[in-house]
């Protein structure tokens, strides 16, 4: 039996160009992850300035346990029984794809993973970010036992990275075996369109304390990196610390266990990492304390640079702490994925930053590379950064930003923001100098991937307010290339001969797809997208709607003729060009799935959208608005399952 593909919007300005090839290759080349940010609406996030350590220390051990970065969930996981595997006494992270029920049904999506333990009365600690959701940010993580339906320890609000994301630290894992965890989202009409689940599984007990570590004299970890100390006395104000090593580019996961005897006897405490930013300052976030019967708190940060980095952990109430203060500290260091084949292009020459204007820099780059991930590097000085709104534009005009009004005052000297999609988290706090962070929730440098590199590149940086300036010292951009593709082509099609024999999908409201030369950017904002008007390889494309922008309350699906991949074996990629411009995945989605000719149960849904609205208010009012797109771009999926079919 044959597969068919088919896309679909729901309402909104999408533009699709279809240049599919399906190839059996010898490599399979993964899609990488659509991210996004949203800030924190729960909790602090706060700056606390770090006291020079008085004592001469030892060199932190190098990790003896480092945290595995296991990817992206492989669906469906939608049961204890299909369960993703996170391995045997494991630690690191893996990122869910979607809790929303991609088709229309947000809420209902579960992901199950699975984890063993070889010995008696070891620990879990976790928890979800979701920070960088274009949707909702409210999971539930579960614990459970063996069987799959015995509920070990359940959260809902402990998280501080994505409002009402989840922790848990310490859950008992009492014998040896299989246990699960699950991520559920509480709402069942914002879909949570990515989340990242931080886990570690620790045995044995932890490295007690030893006094004095408080800010200023911190004690090293050991190597497990798992420690306890108990917060006292209340007066004068105790704080801990504990200093550690890790590599550039690793992100670090801290996960703080407030009631380790499991006697229901918890302090509202907080939990924190540097030194960052200049002056340094230790980066800290707890919430309210009050959400859960075992309170806990979590924080995860991509460092920039090797070397030692700082624990910090108090009371967040003042005279908080005391005798029963008691907690648990468990640091899991994870190194980033390799990035492939990756060439980095600076423009060193300083340009002064006009005040309340527009402060454009060029960066011409020779080479002509297909764009599998971008990383952005900006040295910026200036009185009051927060004035920024920082934008690229691609040699292709695509306009994206960066980031918005981040940083403070407070923070002096150069600032040295580093920018990557895979990074923890957004700029959530004001220090800049030291981590490395994703772009603004409105944003993404997924969407230039796919791109071809070749061109003049273009920095934006907007002033909002006087009467202050500053300095572009340097820019740089990291392009990492997508690998050729290499194998046997199965199936292509351009649409520049005809449109390829797709077809409207029946049962849909106002199916708009057009097949021609896009007339119109047809986007939700205006001003238009400049070079909107084109298709991928030509003057032929799907879009919905040529001349306008689409029907509010419509769904369009295209479908395309069937494929054979009789006698074909795996691996089988499936790849295809599109361009989007779109409101948050809250209200439309957009999906690419397979289904096999007679079979629509056996579904596939390759890929989605994962975004926040995509345009920008620039400076303090809402004049002037700047709309963002992904694409033209190359897009990939693994249709292995299919092959034979």
């Amino acid at each position: 039996m044959i597969p068919q593909k088919f896309v679909r919007a729901a309402k909104w300005a999408f533009a699709l160009s279809l240049v599919i090839t399906v190839t059996a290759l010898a490599q399979q080349f993964a899609p990488e992850l659509l991210k996004q940010m949203a800030n924190s609406d729960e909790g602090q996030v706060v700056q606390i300035p770090a006291v020079a350590s008085n004592r001469q220390l030892p060199a932190p051990p190098a990790p003896n346990l480092v945290g595995v970065n296991l990817g992206v969930e492989s669906e469906p996981n939608g049961t204890f029984g299909t369960a993703n595997s996170l391995g045997a006494n494991p630690e690191g992270k893996i990122k869910g794809n979607s809790l929303s029920g991609v088709l229309g049904t947000a809420g209902t999506d579960e992901d199950w993973y699975s984890f063993t333990t070889t010995v008696a009365s070891s620990k879990i600690y976790a928890a979800t970010i979701t920070s960088f959701s274009g949707g909702g940010t409210d999971t539930i993580l579960t614990v459970f036992d063996s069987t799959g339906s015995g509920v070990l320890e359940t959260d809902n609000n402990d998280g501080t990275f994505g409002g009402s994301s989840s922790s848990i630290a310490g859950t008992v894992l009492a014998t040896p075996g299989t246990y699960y965890l699950r991520v559920t989202n509480v709402s069942t009409t914002a879909a949570i369109t990515s989340y990242d689940l931080y886990f570690a599984v620790r045995s044995g007990a932890p490295t007690a304390e030893t006094e004095p570590n408080n800010n200023g004299t911190p004690q090293v970890l050991p190597a497990s990196q798992w420690v306890s100390g108990v917060v006292t006395p209340a007066t004068p104000e105790d704080s801990d610390t504990f200093t550690f090593t890790a590599g550039a580019g690793d992100t670090v996961f801290i996960s703080l266990d407030l009631d380790p005897e499991r006697d229901v006897t918890t302090y509202n405490g907080r939990i924190g990492l540097g030194v960052f930013g200049t002056p340094g300052n230790l980066l800290v976030t707890g919430d309210t304390g009050t959400g859960d019967t075992i309170d806990s708190e979590a924080i995860v940060m991509t460092v920039e640079t090797a070397g030692t980095y700082t624990v910090y952990t108090d009371s967040q109430v003042a005279g908080g702490g005391g005798p029963t203060a008691t907690y648990n500290i468990n640091v899991t260091t994870i190194p980033a994925l390799p990035a492939g084949t990756c060439t980095t292009y600076t423009n060193s020459t300083s340009m002064p930053i006009a005040d309340v204007a527009l402060t454009s820099s060029t960066l011409s780059i020779p080479d002509s590379k297909i764009i599998r991930s971008l990383r952005v590097i900006l040295d910026i000085s200036h009185i009051f950064f927060p004035d920024l709104d920082i934008h690229l534009r691609s040699p292709a005009n695509n306009d994206n930003g960066l980031v918005t009004d981040v940083g403070a005052s407070t923070q002096t000297g150069p600032q040295n923001i580093n920018l990557n999609d895979d990074a923890a988290i957004p700029a959530l706090f004001a220090a800049l100098n030291g981590p490395i962070y994703q772009p603004d929730l409105a944003y993404r440098l997924d969407w230039f991937r796919g791109e071809n590199s070749l061109g003049t590149w273009t920095l934006d940086i907007r002033d909002d307010a006087a009467p202050d300036g500053g300095t572009l010292n340097s820019w740089s951009l990291e392009v990492c290339e997508e690998p050729a593709l290499t194998g046997t082509v199965v199936y292509n099609q351009d649409f520049e001969a005809n449109n390829g024999s797709y077809t409207l999908g029946p049962g849909v409201t106002a199916n708009e797809w057009e097949y021609g030369t896009p007339a119109t950017v047809g986007t939700i904002t205006s001003p238009p997208i400049a070079a909107f008007s084109n298709c991928a390889s030509g003057t032929g494309c799907w879009k919905t709607d040529l001349d306008s922008t689409y029907e509010v309350s419509s769904n369009q699906d295209l479908t395309s003729p069937a494929i054979n991949l009789a006698g074909v074996s795996g691996p089988i990629n499936l790849y295809w060009q599109a361009r989007y411009q779109m409101e948050s995945t809250s209200f439309d989605r957009i999906w690419v799935r397979v289904t096999e000719v007679g079979n629509p149960t056996n579904t596939r849904i390759v890929w989605h959208s994962t975004n926040a609205t995509m345009r920008d208010d620039i400076g303090t009012t809402s004049s002037t608005i700047l709309p963002a797109s992904a694409g033209w771009g190359r897009y990939s999926g693994d249709i292995s399952s299919f092959a034979g079919l």
